[in-house]
């Protein structure tokens, strides 16, 4: 969980970081002083949760909120206030909570188990990156294909979203060639093979359904900023600039339904 903590006050922040620690030990948190800072923060990385005081010396915690919402739709926004006089204009702003101080931990857990918007599932072990050139990550590492072809052949079923697809789909799409020709099919095959064996052994290969003339990926096994996307997800919607699975013709049409979408 990515949490923003923000208070001019350096003790009053104190006292937050220290609930906010202690309510939820696994979080990563960026505090600030500065609503201005903060936002600085949020146009180069994202944020789930954002605790904003409501009274700011350069901005109100309510506009912060509402500039915040512009970067990322989908943050949980929970003012914290020594008065409980904002609490209409906090509801009005879409607020998930409202804390008087002294902030606690105990108030702090009780508004993290009740967020407005739903936190999304840990990220998968094996994540595949689309927007520029395509990349699988496994924990976090890039995977070293050692062929060019396997690993267009696995963003291609990435493309397809889970889809299993046939050796002469893989011919017709990739090779951009007549599947009934031998020395094809045998491309294809060794292509196959040579990612069965890439993923095999970095232990990613449970990501493939595989058949004797189908192959595809199975979207429980992994994650896709390109998938999440299409999902609204409030993760990726400021990632895709305009860019996706870089060098692969075949791409295209998704490219220009994703710019028609997005951009």
């Amino acid at each position: 969980m990515k949490i923003l903590a923000v208070d001019y006050e350096k003790l009053e922040l104190d006292v937050l970081l220290d609930a906010i620690r202690e309510a939820a030990p696994g979080a990563e948190i960026h505090a600030f002083q500065s609503g201005e800072k903060a936002l600085e923060y949020a146009e180069t990385d994202m944020c789930e949760v954002a605790f904003l005081e409501m009274r700011l010396r350069e901005m109100t915690g309510l506009e912060v909120a509402l500039q915040l919402k512009k970067i990322w739709p989908y943050v949980n926004i929970i003012f914290t206030s020594g008065y409980d006089k904002y609490v209409m204009e906090a509801m009005k702003a879409r607020a998930s909570g409202y804390i008087l101080k002294p902030v606690t931990a105990e108030q702090v857990k009780d508004e993290l188990e009740n967020l407005r918007v739903p936190l999304a599932p840990a990220k998968s072990r094996n994540h595949a990156q689309t927007f520029g050139n395509f990349e699988l990550f496994v924990d976090g590492n890039a995977v070293d294909f050692d062929s060019s072809r396997s690993k267009e052949l696995l963003a291609f079923l990435v493309d397809r979203r889970g889809a299993m697809v046939t050796n002469g789909e893989i011919a017709a799409t990739i090779w951009e060639s007549n599947t009934n020709i031998a020395s094809t099919q045998a491309q294809v095959r060794k292509a196959r093979a040579n990612l069965i064996y890439t993923l095999n052994n970095c232990g990613a290969v449970d990501i493939l359904r595989i058949s004797r003339y189908e192959i595809g990926v199975d979207p429980k096994k992994m994650s896709c900023d390109y998938w999440q996307l299409l999902d609204h997800d409030a993760r990726v919607l400021n990632s895709f600039r305009g860019e996706y699975m870089s060098g692969y013709s075949w791409a295209e049409p998704t490219l220009g339904s994703l710019m028609s979408e997005f951009m």
